[in-house]
């Protein structure tokens, strides 16, 4: 990852772990995410084994949780998703002021589109990404929470 993005993402869990869950801008490079549902998703390195820590937009639709995984439109999955199909056991996530143990479900077909979908219409930049990653069709995961799993 680039330097600047290993700072953006730090500056970004700092404003989150500072201010209960939510994103306030208190950093400069958090600032373009003020008001952004984020949660910090902790996996398991694919390749090193050690413990990655990444600020993610997430939709709650009901008591269930989705993320995209995106990488701004690039043409590989992001490492976090790597992450998180090499080690869905250890998956963890900061939600507000609560850290949960989930379990990691790729959505595919339909049910991947109507997330999507919905995850557009809140952040359409997203549409832009996937446009810019074609042909990679980007994942979403459901994060479902591990005492309903």
């Amino acid at each position: 990852m680039p330097k600047t993005d290993q700072s953006l993402n730090q500056d970004i869990i700092r404003d989150f772990r500072e201010n209960n869950g939510q994103i306030k801008g208190t950093y400069p490079l958090s600032e373009p995410f003020k008001g952004v549902p984020v949660l910090l998703l902790h996996t398991r390195g694919a390749q090193s084994g050690l413990e990655r820590v990444n600020p993610v937009a997430y939709l709650a639709d009901e008591n269930r949780l989705f993320v995209i995984a995106s990488d701004a439109g690039g043409q590989k999955h992001p490492a976090w998703f790597r992450n998180v199909l090499a080690h869905p056991e250890v998956v963890t996530v900061e939600l507000g002021t609560e850290t949960l143990a989930v379990r990691p479900k790729i959505l595919e077909g339909e049910e991947r589109e109507t997330f999507y979908q919905k995850m557009s219409v809140i952040f359409p930049v997203f549409i832009e990404y996937q446009q810019k990653a074609h042909p990679r069709l980007i994942p979403v995961v459901e994060l479902i929470r591990q005492s309903e799993a």
